[in-house]
């Protein structure tokens, strides 16, 4: 079933357009030399006056996104991107909205006058173990600049991410990034950097639209596409993103995946595209997102869950995906996350081909346990827009990161500290009880689920703590170590006091707020209870103030680390994203034995 809405009704929504390079296929679309075409699917495309996407609709006119191009001396490009994700929430893309810039002498260098942009590729592509055709592709010459004066800049530019207020620019808050994409002639697949500051769906709508971009601008014999990144990140995650929308292969006949997850390697993997990406449509009424691929649904987002978890097809994964399922029966399909069971009826235009395979199975998920169960006093209340959102998000300038988005910093580096597995670390690594405190922001990295252990963790921020649980699930469901979850409770801080009480933790996590690091009679309680609830040869992984040390001394505890977190190589890797970061000038971590 085709629709029959116009592509003047498209342009003329409320809200369609915002970009002002596009208000003239508003106001005149007869005579704006405009174009549009409907896709098998029935989506719509609508083109410029120049013949470049600028819209592109589902069947019923909901925008998926809109595309502003802008004329140079080197042809078209494009200067904004907005794309709505499966939950109504609208991001943007601002083409190399985010330039660093580095600047060093090379006049102490011998013969530096013959030194050449190349040259100074070559110095680059040695320091990042890359090769020089990849440091030639990411930084043409206008990115590279040798004064006479033996200064040298060099300029990244790379395309920023930011969260949109209804819809705009105006307001926008810095989210992403990820290397500068050649927007008007696609030529390579990126992997977006600080992808755990990401909304979800912000990958699939980005995939969305290179797909798009990249089918208009490859009509007839397209070419294969390479990953390319400088470094470069490939993982899971991305192999299977790039899955959906295009098909690995290798010209030795190789299994693709192995090799694309090996950085030295990843560029050797070729990808084509497939034949049925997949298309959403949206339900307004319902305030559904549903994903369909190849006649089957992938993915069904509702906008209105509490738990901000999409409900997942058969054979599909993710977060969730082993409670959360959408099964299709007949003429409808039925949503359930093991507690409830909702119908809804297909709609024709979706064009759902194939019914599910296993649905006595699924069914059978119906009051298992879940998530939920983590939280002995019931899970938090969140608000549906609070779960979506549940992400960290850092400036691009060089304000001071916020105390959420600092701790990953703090315990990812304890992680890998026990992940090395010295032999001073070793009795916090055979720890049994483990208390967490207020450590929302980083409670994967908390949390090792190497062995069976009993957790406590005390939260402040329930959209936080709710992700971290649902996340913490579906590790152990994959790990298959479903009994332990029993020995893993998330409490609200209004119970600290009564935890704190049990005084015989075997490892302690804790953030210190900053509003106490001034406060002199505040820090030295909080401290004091803290190393109180230690038991005998107990660890503090601790997050403070550089005072905290005379503390310490006081105390006869032993100070096994203490660094400030700005020197730590966790966020130092941040900074080779966002050069400009800050972090509180006084935030120091410190591992203390007693």
């Amino acid at each position: 079933m085709i629709s029959t809405i116009c592509p003047d009704f498209l342009v003329r929504q409320p809200g369609a357009i915002v970009f002002p390079e596009n208000r003239i296929y508003v106001e005149e679309w007869e005579t704006s030399g405009g174009s549009a075409k409907q896709q098998a699917s029935g989506h719509w495309i609508l083109y410029n006056r120049h013949g470049l996407r600028f819209l592109y609709a589902d069947p019923e006119g909901t925008i998926l996104h809109e595309c502003a191009w802008i004329s140079t001396p080197f042809g078209p490009r494009l200067r904004a991107v907005r794309m709505q994700l499966d939950w109504g929430q609208w991001v943007g893309i601002k083409p190399e909205g985010l330039v660093n810039r580095t600047m060093f002498n090379l006049s102490k260098r011998p013969g530096w006058q013959c030194m050449t942009r190349d040259d100074l590729r070559l110095m680059a592509a040695r320091a990042l173990n890359t090769s020089l055709e990849t440091v030639r592709f990411f930084y043409p010459d206008e990115d590279l600049v040798i004064h006479p004066s033996g200064e040298a800049v060099i300029h990244q530019r790379k395309d920023a991410f930011y969260i949109l207020s209804e819809g705009q620019f105006d307001g926008a808050k810095f989210m992403s990034c990820m290397s500068r994409m050649n927007w008007h002639a696609i030529d390579y697949l990126p992997v977006v950097e600080l992808f755990l500051s990401l909304l979800p769906g912000t990958g699939s709508a980005t995939f969305e639209l290179i797909r798009g971009l990249y089918d208009d601008q490859n009509p007839v014999n397209p070419h294969p596409l390479r990953y390319r990144g400088i470094p470069p990140y490939p993982s899971l995650g991305a192999y299977s993103l790039f899955s959906q929308f295009f098909v690995p292969s290798l010209e030795s006949g190789e299994n693709p995946l192995p090799v694309f997850l090996d950085p030295a390697r990843s560029h050797e993997v070729l990808w084509t595209p497939t034949t049925h990406p997949p298309v959403r449509y949206f339900k307004r009424e319902a305030q559904l997102c549903v994903a369909v691929r190849g006649g089957a649904i992938q993915k069904v987002t509702d906008a209105n869950d509490p738990t901000g978890q999409p409900y997942y097809g058969s054979g599909e994964t993710g977060v969730g995906a082993s409670e959360r399922t959408v099964i299709v029966q007949g003429a409808s399909m039925i949503l359930e996350d093991g507690v409830t069971r909702k119908h809804i009826p297909l709609d024709p235009l979706w064009r759902v081909m194939h019914a599910s395979t296993d649905t006595g199975k699924k069914a059978s998920l119906i009051h298992q346990r879940s998530w939920r169960d983590l939280f002995p006093f019931g899970p938090p209340q969140v608000m549906p827009h609070e779960a979506y959102s549940a992400v960290l998000l850092y400036p691009q300038d060089d304000a001071l990161a916020d105390e959420r988005e600092s701790q990953p910093f703090v315990f990812d580096y304890f992680d890998d500290l026990l992940d090395e597995g010295e032999a001073w670390i070793r009795p916090a690594q055979a720890a049994q009880r483990v208390l967490i405190d207020h450590c929302d922001g980083a409670l994967g990295a908390c949390v090792r689920l190497d062995a069976p252990r009993n957790w406590t963790i005390i939260y402040n921020a329930p959209a936080f703590a709710q992700k971290a649980a649902q996340q913490l699930w579906m590790r152990l469901v994959r790990q298959h170590h479903m009994d332990w979850a029993s020995g893993i409770r998330f409490l609200p801080d209004a119970h600290d006091s009564e935890v704190f009480a049990e005084r015989s933790f075997d490892l302690i996590y804790a953030w210190t707020p900053f509003a106490l690091y001034h406060e002199h009679l505040e820090w030295e309680r909080f401290l004091s209870v803290r190393l109180r609830a230690l038991g005998t040869h107990g660890f503090l992984f601790l997050a403070g103030p550089r005072r905290f040390m005379d503390a310490f001394r006081r105390y006869s505890v032993e100070i096994k680390f203490a660094q400030l977190v700005r020197d730590l190589p966790t966020f130092r890797i941040h900074q080779s994203i966002l050069p400009q970061a800050r972090l509180h000038p006084d935030l120091t971590a410190y591992i203390i034995g007693l």
